[in-house]
């Protein structure tokens, strides 16, 4: 992430650090494609959204 993004703000990390191992997969895919951070955090289903944790 912050080799092609930089260093991620406060708000990012948490959710990163408090996501389930099926989504921080999900959003390595993303990274690869990604042109912005909020692209790889993008929620795109209400599946998605359900495995974060609030």
């Amino acid at each position: 992430m912050e080799r092609k993004f930089g260093p991620a703000d406060v708000r990012l990390c948490q959710q990163i650090q408090e996501a389930d191992a099926e989504t921080l997969l999900e959003w390595s895919d993303r990274i690869l494609t990604a042109e912005s951070p909020e692209a790889v955090f993008h929620q795109a289903s209400p599946i998605t959204s359900l495995r974060l944790r609030p």
